[in-house]
């Protein structure tokens, strides 16, 4: 469900997840970005929530962080 923002609970916490796992894994934006195809202004959007991340991309941003995708998600 959208809050005021407009953006989605679920978008919202699996962003969250990507950025936290990134960041534990000391992997910048960018490094991520690339291994998936898009620009660090796109991962910085999916981790903010304010863009859905595609099950395809999901699975391809999991395989780079070397985790299950289920660790995605809320």
């Amino acid at each position: 469900m959208s809050d005021v923002t407009g953006l989605h609970a679920i978008d919202v916490a699996v962003g969250a997840n990507v950025r936290r796992i990134r960041k534990n894994k000391r992997m910048s934006q960018t490094t991520l970005g690339r291994a998936v195809g898009v620009t660090f202004q796109h991962v910085q959007k999916y981790e903010r929530g304010a863009n859905r991340i595609s099950a395809s991309t999901l699975v391809q941003i999991a395989q780079v962080l070397d985790i299950p995708p289920a660790e995605l998600l809320p």
